[in-house]
């Protein structure tokens, strides 16, 4: 019989899976994966408690781990602000990526209405001088 913990335990595992899955195909949407992307994605994966095997299975399939959607805003904001972290250093941001993030944004369970607006405005934040609290307030600002 699975407790309480062991669900919870179990639906965070997922999600960080999923998530981790969305990452990969941000950073491999423009058909190349740097190195400072592989990178970063280590650095995620080992954030989220992923095992070396379970890595390995998303870098081969990432489309079989759907994105799942976040209840709290704080949690969809936090995911999307890692995935514009790992994207942040290209100068512009390729169709493919936008098209991508378009999708996950959405999955992630922030407002239709709002994907366009959200996407367009993180596009504008320098991440190499925003943390996570300003860029929450400005995804905020523009949710609401």
């Amino acid at each position: 019989i699975m407790t309480i913990a062991d669900l919870y335990h179990n639906e965070e595992r997922l999600r960080n899976l999923a998530d981790l899955a969305n990452l990969y195909r941000v950073a491999k949407s423009d058909g190349i994966v740097s190195p400072e992307e592989m990178l970063f994605l280590t650095k995620i994966a080992k954030r989220y408690d992923v095992e070396d095997e379970d890595f390995k299975k998303i870098l081969k399939s990432p489309d079989d781990y759907p994105t799942i959607g976040y209840y709290e805003f704080d949690d969809r904001v936090e995911r999307f602000y890692d995935m514009m972290k790992l994207i942040s250093d290209h100068n512009k941001k390729s169709y493919q990526e936008v098209r991508v993030l378009r999708k996950i944004v959405t999955g992630l369970s922030f407002s239709v209405k709002k994907v366009d607006d959200i996407v367009e405005a993180a596009s504008k934040i320098d991440f190499q001088n925003c943390q996570f609290e300003e860029f929450k307030d400005k995804i905020f600002a523009v949710c609401h």
